[in-house]
């Protein structure tokens, strides 16, 4: 999955977080306030 997206231009991040409502959401704030360029995507 890395290889197609590194060739398409594309980065791929995983980030592991305790999975309860407040972490999750928690987890994904603190991600976009890194001003991420793209789709940021949050699978539970």
């Amino acid at each position: 999955m890395k290889a197609k997206a590194s060739a398409e231009g594309t980065r791929v991040e995983r980030m592991s977080v305790v999975p309860d409502r407040e972490g999750l959401a928690g987890a994904a704030h603190a991600f976009l306030a890194t001003k991420p360029i793209g789709k940021v995507v949050l699978a539970v």
